[in-house]
């Protein structure tokens, strides 16, 4: 059991992180790259212009030989290139990892389940999935939302103690959701939802950032959905690994 278990989280995990990182440098990754250049300087928000489309020289002309142009664009295309690679790496390996982690969790939970008589099909193996993007990213975004670089934030530590103790209450909420035969498993749910809400975030007294509101806005919808994404495709393929019948 505990060799399926692990095997089942390997591949389960490998394919939603695959489709995840797919994902975000589809959607998320080019709202990253804008706002690092607001982050950097290189854009500025608010930072208006006498007339829209006139380009303003702001300095004297400097001539390049056209072969020195080329050699400089052709190096600047190379280490976009490498930075490219290297970004996409470094997020396939960050995925992988986080979502074997999620799903050695939800295999174990689900083992349980299967122990105590429930069928694990496809639409119950959904059904886990929509519970893990609930707990995760849904409960905890409502005070904690994802956030692109250069917007300023609360002190990391108290940040991270509300999230991981929002994502706990989160989760035993939806297991009574799902397994819960009571009123009162059902009004404990909604309790350890509420809660950490009550608590409140951490959060600074002012807000500020350097990108501009309606980027952050567009980062944090296509976040949640790559996430939904994922997480969909991991109670699937979790559901399928499961169904499939054990060879001795």
């Amino acid at each position: 059991m505990t060799i399926r278990i692990f095997a089942n989280a390997l591949f389960a995990g490998l394919i939603a992180g695959a489709i995840v990182v797919l994902l975000q440098f589809l959607l998320t990754e080019p709202l990253i790259l804008e706002a690092e250049q607001y982050e950097s300087g290189a854009k500025v928000h608010f930072a208006g212009l006498d007339e829209p489309g006139v380009m303003h020289d702001h300095g004297a002309a400097v001539a390049i030989d056209p072969g020195t142009a080329a050699a400089m664009e052709t190096a600047a295309a190379q280490e976009e290139g490498e930075s490219i690679a290297k970004r996409f790496s470094l997020a396939f390996a960050t995925d992988f990892i986080v979502f074997v982690a999620w799903a050695l969790i939800m295999s174990a939970l689900v083992s349980i389940a299967v122990a105590k008589g429930h069928k694990m099909t496809l639409q119950n193996g959904l059904f886990w999935g929509l519970a893990g993007f609930a707990a995760v990213h849904v409960a905890p975004g409502i005070g904690l939302a994802p956030e692109l670089p250069g917007i300023p934030a609360a002190d990391l530590q108290a940040r991270q103690l509300w999230w991981i103790g929002t994502v706990l209450a989160a989760a035993v909420a939806m297991g009574l959701f799902a397994f819960g035969r009571s009123p009162l498993a059902i009004a404990v749910g909604v309790a350890l939802l509420v809660i950490p809400h009550l608590v409140g975030a951490p959060e600074l007294q002012q807000l500020a950032g350097l990108a501009p509101p309606s980027l952050a806005g567009e980062y944090v919808a296509r976040s949640y959905a790559v996430a939904l994404a994922g997480w969909s495709m991991l109670g699937l393929a979790m559901a399928w690994f499961w169904s499939r019948p054990q060879t001795a």
